[in-house]
């Protein structure tokens, strides 16, 4: 079954992959399969802009209070500047997020987009905002 959107195959040894010919490339290999799903692929550095949405953890609503939208556009504007990308527009939502943006001139999108959504959680975290977990 070698089509798109059929099972992962599983790596396991060295045996039969010519694209492996170590432990270290297995590793990099498993890495790259386990961290995008089969068949789909990132097109970075194409000089295009990317419509990106991501939701919040368990799509819990983060984002009900203006304190909480207020730290996302600072988070945003600090990795806007960071990593010298341009932001067309974005929509923040109770539990996800819309962006429109082009390619960071330094690092990768998904690189950019991890810095964004770190800082905004330890930041809510730290402020007691909705991430903050409840001790019952």
């Amino acid at each position: 079954m070698n089509w798109t959107g059929g099972p992962l195959k599983p790596a396991f040894g060295l045996s039969g992959d010519p694209d492996v010919s170590s432990v270290t490339d297995m590793c990099r290999k498993l890495e790259h399969n386990l961290s995008m799903p089969w068949g789909l692929k990132r097109f970075q550095h194409t000089g295009q802009s990317h419509f990106v949405t991501f939701c919040c953890y368990h799509r819990h609503p983060s984002f009900t209070t203006a304190e909480s939208r207020r730290v996302f556009g600072l988070a945003l504007e600090r990795v806007r500047r960071s990593f010298k990308l341009r932001v067309y527009g974005y929509v923040v939502m109770p539990d996800h997020v819309h962006l429109l943006l082009s390619e960071p001139e330094c690092q990768t999108l998904a690189v950019a987009l991890k810095s964004l959504k770190q800082g905004v959680s330890r930041r809510l975290l730290l402020k007691g905002g909705p991430l903050k977990p409840t001790v019952a």
